[in-house]
């Protein structure tokens, strides 16, 4: 396959991948699932690593339900917050991470702060 013919059909294929990735989970239904749903690791890890992450970090960084609620977006997050507004909230705050190195290894995954809080959030709620 000649090079240019793989980028144009990889390019093709993208938008496609993503529509099936993305429906792969469940959409949040309140704000309480929307933060415990890290939507970054849902296209390249199952429940059981996303769980296996949470107890990882559970582990090394006992807490509750509630304080990681908070702790995610630093504020407390009611149910009347729109989900797609939290959504683009939350992945401003993983970008975040990133940019200031608030990184932490996992189980061998390199992951923002927030996204390890939201697996422990996950592996709390859905056990």
């Amino acid at each position: 396959m000649i090079r240019r013919d793989f980028l144009k059909l990889s390019v093709a294929a993208a938008p496609g991948m993503a529509l099936v990735l993305h429906a792969c989970h469940s959409p949040a239904g309140t704000a309480q699932e929307a933060l415990a749903q890290p939507e970054s690791l849902f296209g390249i890890m199952d429940k059981t690593e996303l769980q296996a992450i949470g107890k990882a970090f559970l582990a090394a960084t006992p807490t509750t339900k509630d304080a990681l609620q908070t702790q995610i977006l630093g504020k407390p997050v009611t149910n009347g917050t729109p989900l797609t507004e939290l959504s683009n909230q939350i992945a401003a705050t993983v970008k975040q991470d990133f940019s200031a190195g608030r990184t932490i290894v996992l189980n061998g995954w390199v992951l923002s702060l927030t996204e390890a809080r939201q697996c422990a959030l996950h592996t709390l709620l859905y056990q």
